[in-house]
């Protein structure tokens, strides 16, 4: 396809470009959990990853909402950088949120391939357990 027909393409309305890959609605409804546990969690203290995981998974009252506030604050440690999440009701997704959305979809439908791809992109080997035992278990709460 020529440079042209590709900025036609944009610029038509009909022929809209999607900004981001469409995520199921489940997903989408645990991305707006996670994005208001960033409001919360922003002025939060950190939390250490390993005890948090370890306090999760020994209570099994545990919420999605105290699922996403526990991931919020563990990637804000995990990631090379300071993950972005939108406000809530913001039609686009950061390159942050569209990654984690692809991890819940891959937890959710059993695709361990494409979840430990996922995780071995940006987290590092000693925290994949942890931060992919928070993403299972939030694609669970669904």
């Amino acid at each position: 396809m020529s440079v042209s027909m590709v900025s036609a393409l944009r610029k038509h309305p009909s022929n809209p470009v999607p900004m981001a890959p469409e995520l199921p609605a489940p997903v989408m409804d645990i991305l707006t959990d996670v994005r208001r546990a960033g409001l919360v969690c922003r002025t939060a203290a950190r939390a250490d990853v390993f005890r948090t995981c370890a306090l999760l998974a020994s209570d099994n009252r545990v919420t999605r909402t105290g699922f996403a506030k526990a991931l919020v604050q563990c990637l804000t440690q995990v990631l090379a950088k300071k993950p972005v999440l939108f406000r809530p009701g913001v039609s686009e997704l950061s390159f942050d949120e569209r990654w984690l959305g692809s991890a819940l979809c891959a937890a959710r439908r059993g695709d361990a391939a494409s979840f430990a791809f996922l995780m071995r992109r940006r987290v590092q080997a000693e925290d994949r357990r942890c931060i992919g035992f928070l993403i299972q278990a939030l694609a669970r709460e669904t």
